[in-house]
């Protein structure tokens, strides 16, 4: 393998190590697969286990009841909305729905006003008093898939 800190290929040794992650305050230990590079000791973790921190950060979600980034996907896909159209609906910018569809962790408040978004009820709702701001093709979209034929 090839060392990014020696700058050359090494016999890296393959070595499973406990980690501590503080995320907001809480500590999050997990168990990564590393190669060690034998020279320096620069780790890098297993490519086939993924992001550490996503998953990390999925443990967080589940330990506080919080949205994935799929379910935030999906609720914002149901009512055909794009990341634009849903963010502009929340008061948010689509960057910020972007980064959480990507994974980023959200807060406590953004995850209520998403959640509440997954009720048909209050999305029409929010359609009612802010579906001004949409374009009128987004708008119909989701005032479509809305529709009790939709659901």
């Amino acid at each position: 393998m090839f060392c990014y800190m020696c700058a050359a290929e090494r016999n890296h040794s393959y070595e499973v190590r406990k980690e501590s992650y503080d995320i907001r305050g809480e500590t999050i230990e997990m168990t990564l697969p590393l190669w060690v590079c034998p020279t320096c000791g620069e780790t890098q973790v297993d490519d086939a286990f993924g992001d550490p921190l996503e998953k990390v950060y999925d443990i967080y979600r589940q330990r506080h009841g919080l949205l994935f980034a799929s379910d935030i996907r999906r609720i914002r896909e149901q009512w055909h909305l794009s990341q634009v159209s849903f963010a502009t609906l929340l008061g948010m910018s689509q960057a910020t729905i972007n980064r959480f569809e990507q994974g980023s962790l959200q807060h406590d408040k953004e995850d209520e006003l998403i959640r509440a978004c997954d009720d048909p009820q209050r999305m029409r709702d929010i359609l009612r008093r802010r579906g001004h701001m949409l374009t009128e093709r987004q708008r119909k979209a989701a005032e479509e898939a809305l529709s009790p034929v939709h659901q």
